[in-house]
């Protein structure tokens, strides 16, 4: 009982911590601030309520264990928890300072933004995830974890359903079908505080591609006053602000690294972020993208991992047999 009230309470703090009400001190429709961007068609100014749910142990008496309770820290929890069900592979991540789920098996086609509400490859507990503003430019595509493709370098396509997908030993691993005469099969796998992507795309055209790390909270970019930055060069991408940091490595070195200062209030935690992006442009044919994704909330983490990122002799055999190239 003392970890279930230490869960509970913690919840409480962190979403007490957050500016979610409005001027008279309702709640508003959004996610970590007011945010209409991300909001449901079904939604209504008494949609937020629904977060009075976790109320509910208002209801239990004085003498209930619950009350008597002590908080207790969260019990021992597996570094990495596979999720058959919603296909997901949990990672806890506690030296980069969040917990990861690496998706695969979900989809939702009807909801607003449902490709990045369900599809994408990654979640964080620090960095959300984005959600589009708009139909032209890498800015407005706000792709994070997600490898979105175009023919016209102008409007670009991710992941939206998969026609297969399961949750293997160690990986995630699913074919997907962006564009008509374009197949993608990914694999995703938990390599803490990193984790690796590898992608077998088939293409009948010339494709342009943009993969997306975490989107970081770019507070503190400012000219006059700069207290971050990005850094991107051949196979790589990174930003680092007070919220944190977060890059990308492409360990082919195929691709060119990007930070986008994608639009605003597309991610539902920040209103203002900067994405680094790997980007890329393919004939027909057969190509394969290996990339190592990193983020953290603090400098320790960071220091001692963005220079050793997984190598491609430690991915799974798995891999070789589907005649990935070393």
């Amino acid at each position: 009982m003392g970890q279930l009230k230490g869960l509970a309470l913690r919840h409480l703090r962190w979403w007490a911590r957050q500016p979610v009400t409005d001027d008279a001190g309702l709640l508003t429709i959004g996610y970590g601030y007011p945010n209409l961007l991300m909001a449901e068609e079904y939604n209504s100014p008494g949609s937020p309520y629904w977060a009075l749910k976790f109320f509910l142990p208002l209801a239990l008496p004085d003498s209930h264990p619950f009350w008597r309770a002590d908080e207790e820290p969260a019990g021992h929890l597996d570094a990495v928890s596979a999720q058959q069900h919603p296909g997901m592979l949990v990672c806890r991540e506690p030296d980069a300072g969040h917990v990861v789920a690496l998706a695969g098996g979900q989809e939702n086609t009807w909801t607003r933004h449902g490709p990045e509400k369900y599809a994408e490859f990654a979640y964080s507990t620090a960095f959300g995830f984005s959600v589009p503003a708009g139909t032209r430019g890498l800015d407005q595509a706000a792709a994070d974890s997600m490898l979105a493709l175009s023919d016209d370098g102008v409007h670009w396509r991710v992941r939206e359903t998969s026609t297969e997908a399961r949750v293997g030993t160690g990986f995630l691993w699913a074919r997907w079908r962006p564009l008509a005469g374009v197949e993608v099969e990914t694999w995703l796998l938990p390599r803490s505080p990193w984790h690796v992507r590898v992608h077998r795309l088939t293409t009948d055209r010339a494709l342009c591609s943009a993969e997306g790390g975490w989107a970081l909270d770019r507070t503190g970019d400012d000219p006059a006053c700069p207290l971050g930055g990005s850094d991107t060069g051949p196979g790589y991408a990174y930003s680092s602000f007070p919220a944190g940091r977060s890059g990308v490595r492409d360990l082919y070195g195929i691709r060119t690294g990007e930070a986008v200062r994608t639009a605003p209030n597309t991610n539902v935690l920040h209103p203002r972020t900067v994405l680094p992006t790997l980007r890329g442009e393919h004939g027909p044919g057969t190509h394969w993208l290996v990339c190592a994704v990193l983020g953290t909330t603090g400098d320790d983490c960071w220091t001692t991992a963005w220079d050793r990122p997984p190598a491609l002799d430690e991915l799974p055999a798995v891999l070789t047999a589907e005649g990935m190239p070393r």
